[in-house]
């Protein structure tokens, strides 16, 4: 799977990416460039077959971008579309492309232009009620467990089996038969 990440919003390549969205000309930065370049060297190590494309909001434009160029199944959640975008096909493509929007999302908004019949939209109940665009719109809340957590806890049960010395393995006492009492011969 290759991922690709939203919107720094103390990034200015971000920002110039995402005014590069709004005017159609996305696939002329270097983002857009560099990502192709990276997606090649991951197919010819992995293969096609095995990969998918996911992001958000710029990312989910970057991914949007390289799946359906390359004919990936992609998974797009509240991508910033184009009017370039908008209004291409990708009629030949065999994999899907999957785009998941919230309703007043006003970065995907362009999802009522779309002409791309090879994209299919689905329609995301809005969690977030301050920021449609947000990804906590399309993830489960968690608790705070992180990955590091989760980690150190597998880390430390190795350990933890490892260093005990072993036991030798205790075999089980047979039941001893009654033994006749002098008073009963």
């Amino acid at each position: 799977m290759i991922s690709y990440k939203g919107t720094n919003p103390v990034n200015m390549e971000d920002l110039r990416d995402d005014f590069n969205i709004i005017l159609g000309t996305e696939t002329h930065t270097s983002r857009f460039n560099n990502t192709d370049e990276l997606y090649k060297n991951v197919e010819s190590k992995y293969g096609k077959d095995k990969l998918r494309v996911v992001g958000h909001s710029l990312g989910a434009s970057v991914g949007m971008y390289i799946g359906e160029k390359h004919d990936v199944e992609t998974h797009s959640f509240n991508p910033g579309i184009s009017y370039r975008s908008a209004f291409q096909s990708h009629k030949n493509n065999v994999s899907k492309s999957y785009v998941y929007t919230t309703e007043s999302d006003p970065v995907s908004m362009l999802r009522y232009a779309n002409t791309d019949a090879h994209r299919t939209f689905v329609d995301v109940r809005q969690k977030d009620v301050i920021d449609p665009h947000s990804i906590d719109n399309f993830i489960k809340k968690h608790n705070t467990t992180t990955l590091q957590d989760v980690a150190d806890s597998k880390m430390h049960q190795m350990f933890l089996r490892h260093d005990k010395a072993p036991q030798a393995p205790q075999t089980p006492q047979q039941p001893q038969a009654p033994q006749a009492s002098q008073e009963s011969l």
